[in-house]
């Protein structure tokens, strides 16, 4: 029996349509696979800094960072980040200290800028294990003018500041100036696309071990930028990210 074959026309045609059909999805499918990434990226780096500090607490039997050994101390802010994160370089205070920590410069989102990060002599710089790099720096919160007071309810289901607690309950926002540090990261050190917002971000730890992100407002969906750091190339929205179930949707 005389078996039909595709003629050479057909199948031209059908690659034709898988050409056009790839170049249409494929982008989308790159972007979406690296967004996976940079969430993972998110979400493990709220959960080390958030885990370690509440360890750190629970070791040694505090409820207020005010107690702490790193409060206001940059010594004690090396023996903590020592001893309860998995670091594998040591690059002081600087950011990019012979390209071990973070990279040489950051884009903003729209690619429109790019800046070098800002070195403080209160901060902490290092490169854990996994390839995240981390910067820690001291908070000498207001003397006057903010709110002292600690929140109860901060580990509850209700909203605070206006997010909600995250799915795993890391990261909050939290209505105080009580801040103790605040952590810059990049989820992959050194690697790109080294981008505010995709791979590069800052949260803030404040007296009672919450990390969060003061500069995020989820109820119009907005940002203060008076809130971040000059030495960023802002915005950073890790608030809008773990307000939205840990996805990237900007």
């Amino acid at each position: 029996m005389k078996q039909k074959g595709f003629t050479l026309a057909e199948v031209l045609i059908t690659i034709g349509i898988i050409g056009v059909v790839s170049t249409m999805t494929l982008p989308a499918l790159i972007q979406n696979y690296q967004d996976k990434v940079y969430e993972a990226g998110i979400k493990k780096s709220v959960n080390t800094v958030s885990n370690a500090v509440q360890t750190y607490m629970a070791m040694e039997g505090i409820s207020n960072l005010k107690n702490a050994g790193f409060y206001r101390n940059r010594t004690g802010l090396v023996s903590f980040v020592d001893k309860y994160f998995k670091v594998v370089n040591n690059c002081g205070t600087k950011y990019n200290d012979k390209n071990k920590c973070f990279a040489s410069s950051y884009s903003s989102q729209d690619r429109s800028e790019s800046a070098a990060l800002t070195d403080s002599t209160d901060s902490y710089v290092v490169a854990l294990s996994d390839g995240m790099t981390l910067c820690f720096k001291l908070v000498y919160p207001p003397s006057s003018g903010s709110s002292s007071s600690s929140s109860s309810s901060s580990s509850s289901s209700s909203s605070i500041g206006g997010i909600k607690p995250a799915p795993d309950g890391a990261l909050e926002t939290y209505a105080s100036a009580n801040y103790v540090m605040t952590v810059d990261v990049d989820t992959n050190g050194v690697n790109g696309p080294n981008i505010a917002g995709r791979d590069l971000f800052t949260m803030t730890v404040n007296l009672d071990g919450l990390v969060f992100d003061p500069t995020y407002n989820a109820n119009d969906d907005s940002y203060d930028n008076s809130s971040w750091s000059t030495s960023m190339v802002a915005p950073m929205p890790i608030g809008r990210v773990v307000a939205n179930g840990w996805k990237i949707d900007y």
